[in-house]
């Protein structure tokens, strides 16, 4: 009997010695299901001859028109994509895994990203002017500078595909005083105040007022955030700013704390949103269209749950924007292309479900 996974390596070893140009073939050819859909997508007029034997007699003779459609690049090329270094669960696994790539790779589901990790003034700059990246993820959306093609100096930028939830967190043991601070003035008054590098002008003009006035600011900025968090746990009536996402990751994972050994005092505005930059308007608009149909089915906020996210998908999703020329979509890629992500994922799987088909008929004697 021929199992599923001996089917496709039978067909991408036909395949390979067909096409043994092809750099889908470095790889193993049961890895994956993909590689053989990406090769369809490279060669749209490849055709394969496939033969099946059984009892050492000459059975069928299959022809097997690999499928020509989709071959627009946006989706099979190999793209350059910036990102912070680990930040858990937005960005893991040596910056390249978690909430951020995941969204990139469920919307750009054939593409292969070689994932750049850099600081966070770094990815700004990933895509213009330094021009070592064609994706850059988790930019700040210059609102007050946008064009009608949310075009700024080089980049063209999605709207917010992930928010920042940013909250104060004390320790349950904490004295009753540092449990109920009600302003950031009073943030000031304990200490030490550890938070990321950059949050003195990121946090709003009250937080930047109240520690950098100060003679005597208990303001700690931190480069590392799991070293911010260790500090934190280690050091009595200390207070950290940070993503709560971010921070019930690092205290659980890392060091066992649960949600009832510390308390979240909301002081800072409900959520920041990040963009995606794009150097193209094309894969730009792939991106927004992907987007939408993730938002619109569900999946957004499965990703969510996935990863553990501490934010609602309304947050993101609700009042999404309809943001992209679709005259500057039509020369370069077919609606089903651009508009729905899901679509490139159906056809990937047409050709291992049709030679799976025709096996099971051909041992069937049918």
């Amino acid at each position: 009997r021929c199992y599923h996974h001996q089917i496709i390596i039978i067909t991408a070893r036909i395949i390979q010695l067909l096409c043994s140009s092809s750099s889908v073939f470095s790889r193993k050819p049961n890895e994956s299901l993909m590689s053989l859909a990406a090769l369809s997508f490279r060669q749209p007029t490849l055709t394969v001859l496939f033969f099946c034997l059984r009892q050492s007699v000459l059975l069928r003779c299959l022809l097997l028109l690999v499928p020509s459609v989709l071959s627009y690049d946006v989706h099979t090329t190999s793209l350059r994509a910036a990102l912070t270094f680990d930040i858990p669960p937005y960005i893991q696994n040596q910056s390249s895994d978690g909430l951020e790539p995941a969204i990139l790779r469920a919307i750009f589901v054939t593409t292969q990203f070689q994932w750049l990790a850099m600081s966070y003034n770094d990815v700004e700059t990933a895509i213009s002017p330094r021009n070592v990246a064609d994706v850059a993820l988790a930019m700040t959306l210059p609102l007050d500078e946008l064009d009608d093609d949310y075009y700024v100096n080089g980049t063209y930028y999605s709207q917010p595909f992930i928010a920042f939830t940013n909250a104060a967190f004390v320790k349950t043991s904490d004295p009753d005083d540092m449990k109920s601070i009600t302003s950031i003035a009073q943030l000031n008054d304990f200490g030490p105040v550890f938070t990321w590098e950059g949050a003195l002008t990121e946090l709003g003009d009250e937080f930047e007022q109240t520690f950098s006035n100060s003679s005597n600011s208990q303001y700690t900025p931190v480069g590392n955030q799991t070293e911010q968090v260790l500090q934190f746990w280690e050091t009595p009536n200390s207070i950290i700013v940070i993503d709560s996402s971010i921070f019930a990751y690092y205290s659980l994972e890392l060091l066992g704390h649960n949600e009832s050994e510390y308390v979240a005092i909301d002081l800072f505005p409900p959520v920041t949103t990040f963009a995606v930059g794009f150097a193209s308007i094309q894969r730009r608009n792939v991106f927004e269209r992907g987007m939408d149909d993730l938002c619109e089915g569900g999946s957004y906020e499965e990703l969510l749950q996935e990863y553990s996210m501490k934010y609602e998908a309304s947050i993101v999703c609700d009042d999404r924007m309809d943001i992209v020329n679709d005259e500057n979509q039509d020369n370069e890629t077919s609606t089903s292309l651009a508009y729905s992500s899901r679509r490139i994922a159906a056809n990937s799987m047409v050709t291992p479900l049709v030679i799976l088909v025709l096996f099971a008929l051909t041992n069937a004697g049918l």
